[in-house]
């Protein structure tokens, strides 16, 4: 997680328009390091004072994911795509096999 200072918000926005493939790099492994740390959710960033930052729940992880592989196939960063979706396909199996697991404890 990176803390930044809070007048540092609009530096900081130009920063993630001008580097949004390393960005992108930043949240994908973000979001891999929670799914096999089963974390519900992470928190990317946030500025001082700011009690909340930039935080992504469990439940978006599919749809963001599914963002970020997008943006790279744009911009042809085709590794950076593929990575993602073996992310995406992980997350899912994994999913289902703890779903079933706590369905089977039922």
């Amino acid at each position: 997680m990176i803390t930044l200072p809070r007048d540092a918000k609009r530096v900081f926005a130009k920063f993630v328009k001008e580097n949004q493939t390393m960005i992108n790099r930043y949240v994908a492994t973000k979001i891999k390091k929670a799914i096999e740390h089963d974390k519900d959710k992470i928190t990317l960033w946030y500025f001082e004072g700011d009690e909340h930052g930039e935080i992504i729940a469990e439940r978006h992880y599919n749809l963001v994911l599914e963002k970020l592989m997008n943006a790279f196939i744009e911009r042809e960063e085709y590794e950076d795509a593929e990575k993602v979706k073996s992310t995406i396909i992980d997350y899912n199996v994994n999913k289902v096999i703890k779903e079933s697991i706590e369905f089977n404890k039922e």
